[in-house]
């Protein structure tokens, strides 16, 4: 009996200890490459984007560039026509087809897609080889990147009062009352409690275009380090 507590416990000695060394070298080894866990914050560039006073930031518009993840995800072609959409240009009133909006986030927008291959030009597409279609709708994409709910509204009332819609539909995400917890408290309102836009002086953090990502080992320390001191003890002389 005390051989196999013997043998059990040898066992578990040389596993934890192959552990350890495992996780040393892994620290080591990948201390400088781009932490895969979290919510990475990326932005799209400054070419792209400009402050908005009501949305806090928006397409710029009659703009183009390749955006590329810092991640290594994908490096895609951004046009953004002259209203700030990304989409094909606008033609004239009169020769304009009826037009239905679709907002959204970073899913309507069409993150990490070039832009033919959004859900969006897939659907219209289909609609346009329909033989009993005899109307010829645009589908228009108003989506952004890091929108909420409210942004999305008062984008969409925008629009309206521009360019008009016989139809606007809206996609919704999960990802959406996290940005309105950031974009809400910033906002006025109007009697009935919606909101109208950015207060004055008020602005939308974004972090700086040339952040580097955080490094798995920076990642790791952050959640680690803070509770324990044998951790910072041995990542110390790594770092």
């Amino acid at each position: 009996m005390a051989r196999k507590i013997l043998t059990a416990i040898g066992t578990l000695t040389v596993l934890g200890g192959s552990l350890i060394v495992a996780e040393l070298w892994v620290a080591a080894r990948y201390a400088d490459s781009p932490a895969i866990l979290g919510t990475p914050k990326v932005h799209l560039s400054n070419v792209l984007t400009q402050n908005d006073p009501v949305l806090g930031t928006h397409f710029r518009p009659n703009s183009e560039s390749f955006f590329a993840s810092p991640y290594g995800e994908f490096n895609v072609n951004y046009q953004i026509n002259e209203i700030g959409l990304r989409d094909s240009g606008m033609i004239s009133a009169g020769d304009r087809p009826p037009l239905v909006i679709f907002l959204g986030d970073a899913f309507v927008e069409g993150w990490g897609l070039m832009c033919e291959v959004t859900f969006i030009r897939v659907l219209q597409r289909a609609l346009r080889v329909l033989d009993y279609v005899s109307i010829f709708t645009r589908l228009l994409n108003a989506g952004m990147t890091s929108y909420g709910a409210a942004q999305s509204y008062l984008l969409g009332q925008r629009l309206l009062n521009n360019i008009g819609a016989g139809a606007i539909v809206f996609v919704y995400s999960s990802l959406m009352p996290t940005v309105d917890h950031d974009y809400l408290p910033r906002t006025q309102s109007n009697e009935d409690g919606i909101a109208m836009g950015l207060m004055s002086g008020e602005s939308l953090n974004r972090a700086n275009d040339t952040d580097a990502p955080p490094t798995w080992n920076e990642r790791r320390c952050t959640n680690c380090c803070e509770r324990s001191l044998t951790i910072e003890i041995v990542m110390t002389p790594i770092r």
